[in-house]
């Protein structure tokens, strides 16, 4: 039973990934394959589509390409959902930090971030990993997501450089 699960944190490559029975669930790490698998099940594999099985979500951390690899071009239908779930459910009201790796500005992670900030009201913290070569763009993406409504006034946002060659500082 998955019910007691306060954590979770995911490597790799699956096909279905469902929090259907984990209202626990606190922290929730993901770091998808750019080729994971979409399955149309109405709670699985879909980033979109979990959060409504997550009550008391405190902190998530995703990569970037989580977002666009799963939802792929067509991002409205996941944006409707997502946008539904957060207003009828209150689905991120224990939202505490965000952590993004790979951030690169795509439609769905700025709405994403747009979603997420208008619906968290106890929000502390954004914080976003950029490779260094996407610095500029990193820079105003944040400026960006800074002007978007919200509801808890005090988030601090934060924004780090990352490279890709180990061998750099």
């Amino acid at each position: 039973m998955l019910l007691n699960l306060k954590w979770f944190e995911f490597y790799g490559t699956s096909k279905s990934i469902c929090f259907k029975n984990a209202p626990m669930l606190r922290n929730v790490n993901m770091y998808l394959d750019p080729q994971v698998l979409t399955d149309p099940s109405p709670v699985c594999s879909n980033v979109t589509k979990f959060f409504h099985y997550m009550p008391s979500l405190q902190e998530l951390e995703l990569s970037g390409s989580t977002l666009e690899e799963i939802v792929g071009d067509d991002v409205e239908p996941d944006i409707q959902l997502l946008r539904a779930q957060s207003i009828s459910c209150g689905v991120m009201k224990m939202l505490q930090r965000v952590e993004m790796q790979g951030f690169t500005g795509f439609e769905m992670e700025m709405e994403f971030m747009k979603i997420i900030l208008a619906s968290a009201p106890v929000l502390e913290e954004i914080f976003v990993w950029n490779m260094v070569h996407y610095i500029h763009q990193g820079t105003k993406m944040m400026d960006e997501m800074k002007q978007f409504p919200r509801v808890s006034p005090d988030v601090r946002f934060i924004f780090e450089e990352a490279y890709a060659d180990p061998e750099f500082p």
